[in-house]
């Protein structure tokens, strides 16, 4: 007696089940197809964020201090080999609460001279940040309003 080949069995098996085997290949292929679009977008949008990177200048590494920075700490990261431009800037943390809701939420001072960041601002910063709270229920702005005057 002969043994049937592989080939046999699955032609058959492929006769019988034909729904479930169009459906499982649909779903490899959908499968593929997702895997080869992100595959394939993710070298543009390292690309396109390099880009932005370059042109905002953005910053390459952050140094915190719990009380500050003075003048020869500053001199000091100035000598560091590689290193082309120094800034300090400040920013404050902050809870917002309303209606059930609790934020913490963190304003950064602007410097519309800076070099390094240079973020292009689209919109007044209260309209912007007003828009965002309202759309979150939360209210505190009249209390984060003087403390982010005072950083920036």
């Amino acid at each position: 007696m002969r043994k049937p080949t592989i080939a046999k069995i699955t032609r058959k098996l492929i006769r019988t089940t034909k729904s479930r085997f169009f459906s499982l290949s649909a779903i490899v292929a959908l499968g593929m197809a997702f895997f080869v679009g992100v595959s394939s977008s993710s070298d543009l949008l390292a690309y396109n964020a390099d880009q932005y990177a370059d042109s905002t200048n953005l910053k390459d590494i952050t140094v915190y201090a719990d009380y500050g920075f003075d003048e020869d700490d500053i001199e000091a990261v100035k000598t560091i080999e590689d290193v082309s431009a120094v800034e300090t800037t400040k920013f404050v943390d902050v809870q917002a609460e309303g209606k059930g809701v609790s934020r913490i939420v963190r304003i950064h001072a602007y410097n519309p001279d800076s070099t390094i960041n240079r973020f292009v601002l689209k919109e007044d910063f209260r309209r912007m940040i007003m828009k965002y709270w309202q759309k979150r229920a939360l209210h505190c702005l009249p209390m984060c309003f003087p403390l982010a005057q005072r950083y920036h």
